[in-house]
């Protein structure tokens, strides 16, 4: 089976990470059902001072495919 591991990077983006989630997960979703592709969604939150980590911490709860890769500090862009 082939997998996906889609990258997405954030800071103090807790607004706007459930919408991409939302949207990232209908995308791959309709690739597991019709593909049969496995799949994980990987957060890296980079050091945000908003409510960012608790947002993802909340996702993931309830969604196995999901991983969260969390910066103490801010590293800037790569």
């Amino acid at each position: 089976m082939k997998k996906i591991s889609l990258v997405i990077p954030v800071h103090n983006e807790e607004k706007n990470v459930p919408v991409v989630y939302k949207e990232s997960k209908k995308v791959l979703e309709d690739l597991r059902k019709n593909k049969g592709y496995d799949y994980e969604i990987i957060f890296i939150n980079d050091g945000s001072s908003d409510q960012t980590l608790e947002v993802l911490k909340s996702l993931k709860n309830s969604d196995s495919f999901l991983r969260i890769l969390n910066m103490d500090k801010n590293r800037g862009q790569a």
